[in-house]
């Protein structure tokens, strides 16, 4: 990461169409896991008497990977949390906030500045990581279970 970084279209994933593109089509598959994985109401009340469990070594294997796959994401969020942070400080005590939040108005030389620098850095990968975390719906998937609400639109 250094100070000449400028979020632009051309880096990975920073197109518009991207995220829409991804928010389609996760909540299509979802919709589709849903609509395939979902029990007739006799099925629902007989799985939950008997749950159709995952082998041993299976279900091993995706706790182990949970516990991974959060334990990465608590690890990454920390450390951009403090990241961040740092270099917003810097920013705000460097220009102040209303320079930071109001644009300048139009014919200003800084009208249409680019996001550059290291705070935006940080935003670009706080940004990309949210395309990692839908591994969290594969491993529910991978569970076998019903993709909930929560997961379909995450507040993240």
């Amino acid at each position: 990461m250094d100070d000449g970084f400028v979020w632009s279209r051309s880096l990975p994933l920073s197109h518009p169409a991207i995220p829409a593109i991804t928010a389609l089509a996760y909540l299509l598959a979802c919709a589709a896991h849903n609509s395939w994985r979902l029990p007739s109401r006799a099925a629902r009340s007989a799985e939950r008497e008997q749950p159709a469990a995952l082998s041993a070594a299976g279900a091993t294997w995706l706790d182990g990977a949970a516990v991974v796959h959060n334990a990465l994401l608590v690890g990454f969020s920390a450390l951009v949390c403090v990241c961040s942070s740092r270099h917003f400080a810097r920013v705000l005590s460097e220009h102040g906030l209303h320079s930071f939040l109001c644009p300048p108005p139009l014919g200003h030389p800084c009208s249409g500045a680019p996001l550059r620098g290291p705070l935006f850095w940080w935003c670009y990968v706080f940004y990309a990581s949210k395309y990692y975390e839908l591994v969290d719906t594969l491993l529910i998937v991978l569970r076998r279970k019903r993709v909930i609400l929560l997961h379909a639109f995450p507040a993240s």
